[in-house]
């Protein structure tokens, strides 16, 4: 987790709980590349962004909102929203 997650989160979910408002937060590496960030909006929506560095730039790609309810090992997006696993999948294709 980067410098703007909880230092004692073990889990992508806590780390989702733990963000403040305006803050992104890494959740792990997306195959073939980038990773999957997380950042929490001042409406306490939080919204998945795939990261990734081409050239030295560092670009996001919004992915879509985090919908805490969804099935945790889904890897398709509810109507709500993506779980975690369904943005990492997003992410990777």
């Amino acid at each position: 987790m980067n410098e703007h997650c909880h230092q004692t989160v073990t889990t992508p979910g806590q780390a989702i709980n733990a963000l403040e408002s305006g803050k992104f937060c890494n959740l792990g590496k997306v195959l073939p590349i980038g990773s999957l960030e997380a950042r929490k909006l001042s409406t306490n929506a939080v919204v998945f962004y795939w990261r990734l560095t081409i050239d030295g730039k560092t670009n996001r790609v919004s992915i879509g909102h985090y919908n805490s309810s969804a099935p945790p090992k889904s890897v398709k997006p509810t109507t709500n929203g993506f779980s975690i696993a369904a943005a990492k999948a997003a992410a990777s294709e």
